[in-house]
C-alpha cells in the first residue's frame, strides 16, 4: 500500500495532543540524494512526506546532508546542487532547510566532509549563491545550525577555541540562526554519567552568541530570528516525573515573562523569549519506553507535560503568519510565533493610507502636547509624581496618537486604541520605558526599554531584544519596519540593534562620539538610515545626508529626530525644530521654550 501521511510519527503524536503540530523536522541523505533521484530516472523533488507536510499545512524544515566542502567549492559537486535546486524549486510553498546541520560536530565521518570551519564557510556560501543566485530559489529559508554545546566545549581542531562561532558564514547567506542541544542526564560520557542540565543551561551561550555582534563573522547583534532545530530530555526512570518537569521549565523559558514576577524570581521565565520556533526530537533514544528514550510520549507524565505547552496559545500562532502556508508569498525569515494579523505580501507598506496633510506634534516631560500644522491635539495625561512622558507615537491615519510614559503607561487619544501597558512591578531596578512604536495596522504596538526590552501589545510580534545583554549605553529610542516584522532599537553609544526583518547597514557603537546618539530614521527608499546625536551632528549609513547641526551651537540639546518627507526632522528640547526635508516648516516653540523640556516629536504620516 502506498505510504500516507498518518504512517508519519507527528501524525500519531499530533492525535495524542489534540492539534496540528506547525514544523516538520525531515533529514535527506546523503548529500546527492536528488542527484541519484534523477540519475534513476525520478524527478527530483521533495520526499513524499514533506509532501503530506504541504497537504496538511505544516512547515517542512529539511535537513540537507553535508556535501564534501572541499569538493563542492571545486565545483565537483555542481550537479548535486543543481539537482537540489530543482527539487526546492518544485516545492510550491517556502520551507526551512538545514544545510549540514551540527557541522561543528566530532564525529569523524562528519569531519571528512566538513573540514576546517573556513572550509565549510566556503562551501556554504558556494551551495547558497549557487541555489539562490544561479537557480534562481527563492522559497528556502536557510538555517545555520550548530550544536548547542559547541558555544561551551572548546576543540583542539579549531584552535582550542569553542568550534560552534568558527563556522558562522555571515548575515547576508543565513536566514535563521539555530541549534541543537539535549538533556543526556544518564548516558555514559568520557568522565562517566553526563549530568542533569535544564533548557536554559543547555543554549545559555548560543543565546548570548545569537544575540551578541561578531563583525569579523559579518554577524550583527539579535539581527535573525532564533530556532531550536532540536531539543530533548532523556527519561530517566522514574516513572516520567523529571522529564515532565524538565519539559515544563524549557518551555517557560521561551514564553514571555509572567508579569509581577521580580527580577531575581523564576529567573528561567521569559529569559529566552526571542525564540521563535522550536522543535522536539521527538525520536526513540535507548528505547521508545521510560528507560532512556527521548519521544515525548515515553510516559503519560512526558506526554501532559509536553502537550499542556502545545496547547498553550503562545504556540499556537502559524495562522498569523504572511508565509508558508498561509500566504504563499515570497519567503519571509519572520517567526513562527507571531501575533501579526498583517497579511498579503511582506514588501508591500500597509493598508493604512497616510494622511497626505503637514505637521507634527511634540510632547514634553510633563505629558503636555504641542501641535502644528495640520496635526490637532486630541488631549494628553496627567502624570502623577515621579513619572515623565517618555514618547509620542502618530497612529497610521494620522488621526490620533499614543503618549507612553516612563513607567509603561499607554494613553491613547483619537483613533488610538488602548491594547495594553506594562504592568505594575515588572520593571527592573533602573529600567523605564523610553519608546512606543506601532505596527502598520494601528491594532497593536512595541514598547521598549532603557535596558533594549520589547514589549509586544495587540497584533505586534516579539522578534527580539537586548535585554539579556550588557549593553554600552541605554536604549533611547526605536522605530518600526515599514512592513511591521522588524524595529530597530538605537543606543546612546550608536549602537544600532536590527531585529525581524529591519536590515543593519552600520552604527557609530564603539566610537567615539561628541555628545550621545539620540534616535535613528530609516531612508524613505527602505535602504539605510540616519543617526542623530543630541548636538544635531547627523550619521548617514548608506542614506544621502541632508544636512545637520552639528556644526551650529545649540540652545538646548536635540531630543529626537523623525522621518519628514523625504528626509527628517530634529526637536531640540526647547522645542526648535530643525527641518531637512521637502516638507514645510509649520511651526516650533524655540521663541517660547516650555516649562518642561521636550522628550519628543511625532509627524502626520
Amino acid at each position: 500500500m502506498p505510504a500516507t501521511d498518518e504512517d508519519q510519527g507527528i501524525y500519531k503524536l499530533e492525535e495524542q495532543l489534540g492539534r496540528k503540530l506547525d514544523i516538520n523536522n525531515h533529514y535527506t541523505t546523503p548529500f546527492e540524494f536528488w542527484l541519484n533521484e534523477k540519475n534513476a530516472g525520478r524527478p527530483a523533488e521533495l520526499e513524499i512526506y514533506e509532501q503530506f507536510d504541504l497537504n496538511k499545512d505544516r512547515i517542512t524544515l529539511v535537513g540537507w546532508s553535508c556535501g564534501d566542502s572541499l569538493k563542492i567549492v571545486n565545483g565537483e559537486a555542481d550537479a548535486a546542487i543543481d539537482a537540489a535546486a530543482e527539487a526546492f524549486k518544485a516545492y510550491p510553498r517556502e520551507f526551512f532547510m538545514r544545510y549540514c546541520w551540527e557541522m561543528d560536530g566530532q564525529r569523524p565521518e562528519k569531519r571528512e566532509l566538513v573540514h576546517k570551519p573556513e572550509d565549510f564557510i566556503k562551501a556554504w556560501r558556494y551551495v547558497y549563491n549557487r541555489v539562490v543566485n544561479v537557480n534562481g530559489v527563492k522559497n528556502v529559508i536557510w538555517v545555520w545550525c550548530a550544536n548547542a554545546n559547541g558555544y561551551k566545549m572548546k576543540d583542539a581542531f579549531t584552535g582550542n577555541e569553542v568550534p560552534a562561532p568558527q563556522y558562522y558564514p555571515g548575515d547576508d547567506v543565513v536566514d535563521w540562526v539555530s541549534a541543537d542541544g539535549y538533556n543526556w542526564h544518564g548516558s555514559n560520557s568520557e568522565n562517566g554519567k553526563d549530568d542533569y542540565r535544564d533548557f536554559l543551561e543547555i543554549f545559555d551561550e548560543f543565546m548570548l552568541w545569537s544575540r551578541t555582534a561578531d563583525p569579523a563573522r559579518n554577524k550583527g547583534a539579535a539581527t535573525k530570528p532564533i530556532m531550536i532545530g532540536e531539543y530533548g530530555s532523556q527519561e530517566q526512570s522514574d516513572g516520567g516525573a523529571k522529564k515532565a518537569a524538565w519539559m515544563r521549565k524549557a518551555h517557560e523559558t521561551v514564553m514571555p515573562r509572567p508579569a509581577g514576577l521580580s527580577p531575581d524570581q523564576d529567573k528561567w521565565k521569559g529569559a529566552y523569549s526571542d525564540i521563535q520556533a522550536m522543535i522536539y526530537y521527538d525520536i526513540p533514544g535507548k528505547s521508545a519506553d521510560a528507560e532512556g528514550g527521548w519521544a515525548v510520549a515515553t510516559t503519560e507524565p512526558s506526554l501532559v507535560a509536553y502537550k499542556e505547552a502545545a496547547l498553550d496559545p503562545w504556540f499556537n500562532q502559524i495562522q498569523t503568519l504572511t508565509w508558508g502556508p498561509y500566504n504563499g508569498g515570497p519567503a519571509n525569515p519572520g517567526p513562527t510565533t507571531p501575533t501579526t494579523t498583517t497579511t498579503g505580501d511582506p514588501n508591500t507598506l500597509p493598508v493604512v493610507k497616510p494622511s497626505g496633510r503637514n505637521g507634527y506634534w511634540m510632547l514634553g516631560s510633563d505629558g503636555k502636547v504641542y501641535a502644528f500644522g495640520e496635526a490637532k491635539h486630541l488631549g494628553a495625561p496627567t502624570l502623577p509624581a515621579g513619572i515623565s512622558a517618555a514618547d509620542l507615537e502618530a497612529t497610521p491615519s494620522g488621526n490620533g496618537y499614543w503618549i507612553v510614559d516612563s513607567a509603561g503607561n499607554v494613553f491613547g487619544y483619537g483613533d488610538a486604541a488602548h491594547h495594553g501597558g506594562v504592568p505594575g512591578g515588572q520593571l527592573a531596578a533602573g529600567e523605564t520605558v523610553t519608546s512606543l512604536s506601532s505596527t502598520p495596522s494601528g491594532k497593536g504596538y512595541w514598547v521598549f526599554t532603557n535596558k533594549g526590552r520589547a514589549i509586544r501589545f495587540g497584533d505586534a510580534t516579539f522578534f527580539g531584544d537586548m535585554s539579556r545583554v550588557t549593553l554600552a549605553g541605554p536604549v533611547l529610542d526605536s522605530i518600526p519596519t515599514p512592513t511591521g516584522l522588524g524595529y530597530y532599537m538605537v543606543g546612546s553609544d550608536g549602537g544600532i540593534f536590527a531585529f525581524g526583518d529591519a536590515k543593519f547597514y552600520g552604527s557609530m557603537g564603539g566610537k567615539k562620539l561628541n555628545a550621545p546618539v539620540q534616535s535613528l530614521v530609516p531612508d524613505g527608499d527602505r535602504v539605510g538610515y540616519w543617526l542623530v546625536a543630541s548636538d544635531g551632528g547627523i550619521f548617514a549609513f548608506d542614506a544621502p545626508f541632508k544636512g545637520s547641526m552639528g556644526d551650529k551651537k545649540l540652545s538646548k540639546p536635540v531630543t529626537g529626530m523623525v522621518p519628514y518627507g523625504d528626509g527628517y526632522m530634529m526637536v531640540g528640547e526647547d522645542g526648535g525644530i530643525f527641518n531637512f526635508s521637502n516638507k514645510p516648516f509649520d511651526g516650533s516653540l524655540g521663541g517660547s521654550p516650555p516649562a518642561k523640556p521636550i522628550v519628543s516629536v511625532s509627524a502626520l504620516p
